[in-house]
């Protein structure tokens, strides 16, 4: 049990301390500091599961498929989770069946009397927050896992999303992207003169019986708006699903943290009174009490230390392929560095753009001269934050209300035809324009392609090829020699060298499906639907940040990597959509690198970040940390 909900000890102190009880933050200074005493030098591994996780519980009847017994460990263990401390974090590798895990457990104790709660009203649904690309999926596993008709599920998206709703408390599962989450509490938000399609969050209006998110990783950034509206969210237990809680650094664990709302790390406690709070607060005067909230502090900056050892022990289960290779029984996966040299022309290329540009153009060069040439000042090259997500891309596009938003959260509203980073209304006409870029005319476009693609700047004529489409190209004719049915993934940072590919792919007579961020849920479902029932369309073309999580590949066996991310936990979501449950050929991954480029730079801070992975989450243990020099741990934890 975490250290909030530990029996008090007695405080021994001076006089004057004597003369009044210790403060609650008091005592758990004592604790933590005792705690540290006896267990620093001790070393666990999150995958050395103990007695507890080791039980199992049988799923109820309204679950139609067998589990593994490792889910039912995860069983036994979460209602233990849900009792004592309120959720946690199933961390299960990518492909082990979480969504399924997720599902048992709500079937599970569906028909338990919710909390009482009369404000904001207490229902017994669950909601499932997870992006746009599982929508669909959720939907699909929910209908397989369950007896048809036994459980009610609703999927609250779409400009209609209110009042095909209905009564919350009528459905077990409600299912919803994390966009919606954002829109519908910043609607709220907004002073009630301002027109705009709202009032109250209907999803912030009741008491949730369970609250599951997946791809919980989707809200690392404590500071975006779409943590903050995750956060107001209410419910009597919480869950985060993830098999990658660690992307770029430790403090990005806070979040699922402050989720939980675990004590005492959720938590800012005054230094002069018992007083606590969940978040930090820019005004001078804590409203809770009557210090300043100067005198508060943050309990999660002691947390770093106790971080493995303690905390995530309390609330993470993870288990890996390797660990239940026995259970799973899935074909092995080789992954493999192609190194390839650019060619003189391209070398030249890239050596000036190294010399006289900025550093950010170098990748795109090494993928393709033609990224610079025709895209170096237009809008996909000036790379922004968008206010929504938080996250950096490379289509993004200015609202009226003077937001910057990626064209992918645009186009998850496009139908109530909002700003999705605060509700505002926006022309009709400026949502439905999303797939074309600023600068762009209405001229004649390649067919199969944007407006704003990169093939209507380029003279087709006298296309070039790169290194890297050679290669790919190369990679695939081995693929489809060695098994006629095989199918495989491609992914790209970059949608534009995701539009040469393809061009070049169709010149020689590959057949291709196509994913990214600027396509609707029906356009998506659409290709997914393409990819694995037509059995001529070998090669899905997707961007990592629309197609690496949350979907099931296994219909492909290959996954092409054209450039290094620099996360490597993105790459390890886009492996796993097709090692995963359900496949049974050899998966093999292949990752292009230009030798003598950027590129080996990236490798490098791959490897890094990995380290703070293996010594955080993963099976390695804390030693890992060790390989890193002072600055590289002081970039990679805050």
């Amino acid at each position: 049990m975490l250290a909030g909900k530990e029996k008090v000890k007695n405080v021994e102190g001076s006089d004057e301390d004597c003369a009044k009880p210790p403060l609650t933050w008091q005592i758990i200074e004592q604790e933590y500091v005792k705690w540290v005493a006896e267990n620093l030098d001790k070393d666990m591994d999150l995958t050395d599961l103990n007695e507890t996780s080791r039980e199992i519980a049988e799923p109820p009847d309204d679950l139609t498929i067998p589990l593994f017994r490792f889910k039912k460990e995860w069983l036994s263990w979460a209602l233990k989770q849900e009792e004592n401390v309120g959720g946690g974090i199933l961390a299960d590798e990518m492909g082990m069946g979480k969504t399924v895990e997720a599902i048992a457990l709500v079937l599970t104790k569906r028909n338990e009397i919710p909390h009482v709660s009369e404000d904001p009203p207490a229902i017994k649904g669950t909601l499932v927050i997870c992006p746009v690309a599982a929508l669909k999926q959720w939907e699909r596993e929910i209908k397989r896992c369950t007896l048809r008709g036994s459980a009610k599920v609703v999927t609250y998206h779409g400009a209609r999303r209110r009042k095909e709703l209905g009564q919350l408390s009528e459905y077990d599962f409600v299912i919803t992207t994390y966009t919606i989450v954002e829109v519908e509490y910043s609607a709220s938000l907004l002073p009630q003169e301002m027109p705009h399609d709202s009032g109250e969050s209907v999803l912030h209006s009741v008491v949730w019986d369970r609250i599951i998110l997946d791809e919980a990783h989707y809200i690392k950034t404590r500071s975006s708006k779409r943590t903050k509206a995750v956060l107001a969210l209410k419910s009597s237990y919480k869950w985060a699903l993830t098999g990658t809680p660690v992307h770029n650094r430790m403090g990005e664990l806070y979040s699922l943290v402050r989720f939980l709302q675990i004590v005492p790390y959720s938590y800012y406690f005054c230094k002069d009174c018992d007083c606590r709070t969940l978040d930090y607060r820019s005004s001078k005067q804590c409203p809770d009490c009557a210090h300043t909230f100067f005198r508060h502090f943050s309990w999660w900056n002691k947390a770093m230390i106790l971080l493995k050892r303690k905390i995530l022990k309390n609330i993470m289960l993870r288990r890996t392929k390797k660990e239940r290779e026995a259970d799973l029984k899935l074909p092995p996966r080789i992954e493999t560095l192609r190194w390839d040299s650019l060619n003189s022309v391209e070398e030249h290329y890239y050596k000036i753009i190294q010399e006289k540009s900025r550093k950010k153009l170098h990748r795109y060069a090494v993928n393709h001269p033609y990224l610079v040439e025709y895209a170096a000042f237009q809008t996909e090259m000036k790379a922004k934050t968008c206010t929504s997500c938080d996250q950096s891309h490379e289509d993004t596009m200015v609202t009226p209300c003077q937001h910057i938003v990626c064209k992918s959260c645009l186009i998850d509203v496009a139908e109530q035809k909002c700003c999705p980073s605060c509700s505002s209304p926006v022309p009709g006409d400026f949502t439905s324009n999303a797939h074309v870029t600023e600068g762009q005319t209405s001229r004649t476009t390649i067919e199969g392609f944007r407006p704003s693609s990169i093939l209507n700047r380029i003279h087709l004529d006298n296309f070039q090829s790169s290194t890297k489409i050679d290669a790919l190209r190369e990679e695939i004719r081995s693929m489809v020699e060695m098994d006629s049915t095989a199918k495989g993934l491609v992914f790209s940072e970059f949608s534009s060298f995701l539009d040469l590919i393809q061009y070049a792919l169709q010149k020689s007579g590959v057949k291709c499906a196509r994913l990214d961020g600027s396509m609707s849920v029906a356009e998506r479902e659409a290709a997914i639907t393409r990819f694995t029932e037509d059995p001529d369309c070998i090669i899905f073309l997707m961007t990592l940040k629309a197609g690496g999580v949350a979907l099931n590949l296994t219909v492909a066996s290959h996954v092409f990597l054209m450039d290094p991310c620099w996360n490597p936990a993105v790459e390890r979501q886009a492996h796993d959509r097709v090692h995963r449950i359900g496949q049974y050929k050899p998966v093999r991954i292949v990752r292009f690198i230009i030798k003598n480029t950027v590129e080996e730079r990236l490798l490098e801070l791959q490897k890094k970040k990995d380290l703070v992975f293996q010594g955080t989450i993963g099976e390695g243990s804390a030693d890992a940390l060790t390989k890193l020099t002072e600055s590289e741990l002081y970039c990679l934890f805050l």
